[in-house]
C-alpha cells in the first residue's frame, strides 16, 4: 500500500509539475482542479488493483473448522471432520460440472500423495449427482475420499461462494487458509508444510 501511495504522490506531483510548466498554453487553475478531482479517484483504482479479486476472505479463518459428518461416494463408513484432528487437513468443494476443478484434481492428487501419512484430504462434492461424480472419478482418478454433500449443508456452514473452495484446517481443528479457484502446487505447498514441520 505504501508503494500505491508514493508512486500515486509522485504522479500527482509529475502532473502539477506539467500543469505549471505549460501554464502559458493551459489555464492553470482548470489544470489544478481536474487533479484534484482525479487524483483521489485513481489512487481508489490503484489501491483496487492490489487485491487479488479471486481471493474472497472467509470469516472461518482462526476458527474451528464447521464440524460435518458425509458419506464417502464409493458407500464406505460417514466421515467426521472433528474425528481427524491431529494431523492437518484439506477440505477442498469441487463438482463435475467444475471446469476448473478438473485441473486442480491433479494438483490435489498430487499433493495428497506426497504428503500421506502427514496431511488428511478430503473432497466434499458439491451440487452433483452420485452417478455423475463416479463416472468423473473413474476417469480422473483418486487419492483420498470423496464425500457427499446431500443438502449442501457443510458449503452452506462453510459459506461456499462457489466451486472449488479449499480450505486448510491444522491439526487442533482450526482453518487457518482458504482458497477461492483452483489451487496450484506451489500454494497450497507453501501453507501445508509449517503445518507438517517437513
Amino acid at each position: 500500500m505504501m508503494e500505491a501511495l508514493l508512486v500515486w504522490g509522485l504522479g500527482v506531483t509529475v502532473l502539477l509539475a506539467l500543469g505549471i510548466a505549460m501554464r502559458k498554453r493551459v489555464n492553470l487553475k482548470v489544470w489544478i482542479g481536474g487533479i484534484v478531482v482525479t487524483a483521489p479517484l485513481v489512487l481508489v483504482l490503484g489501491l483496487g488493483f492490489q487485491n487479488d479479486p479471486h481471493q474472497i476472505d472467509s470469516p472461518l479463518i482462526g476458527r474451528p473448522a464447521p464440524d460435518f459428518v458425509l458419506s464417502p461416494i464409493d458407500g464406505g463408513a460417514p466421515v467426521r471432520l472433528s474425528e481427524q484432528r491431529g494431523q492437518p487437513a484439506v477440505v477442498n468443494f469441487w463438482a463435475t460440472w467444475c471446469v476448473p476443478c478438473k485441473t486442480e484434481h491433479r494438483t490435489l492428487v498430487a499433493v495428497a500423495q506426497r504428503l500421506e501419512g502427514k496431511v488428511r484430504f478430503f473432497g466434499v462434492v458439491y451440487q452433483d449427482e452420485p452417478a455423475k461424480i463416479q463416472a468423473w472419478l473413474d476417469k480422473m482418478g483418486g487419492a483420498y475420499p470423496q464425500l457427499l454433500d446431500v443438502g449442501a449443508k457443510a458449503a452452506i456452514a462453510y459459506g461456499v461462494y462457489g466451486v472449488p473452495e479449499t480450505y486448510i484446517v491444522d491439526g487442533n481443528g482450526v482453518i487457518t487458509y482458504k482458497f477461492t479457484g483452483p489451487v496450484e502446487p506451489q500454494s497450497l505447498m507453501e501453507q501445508l508444510t509449517p503445518l507438517v514441520g517437513s
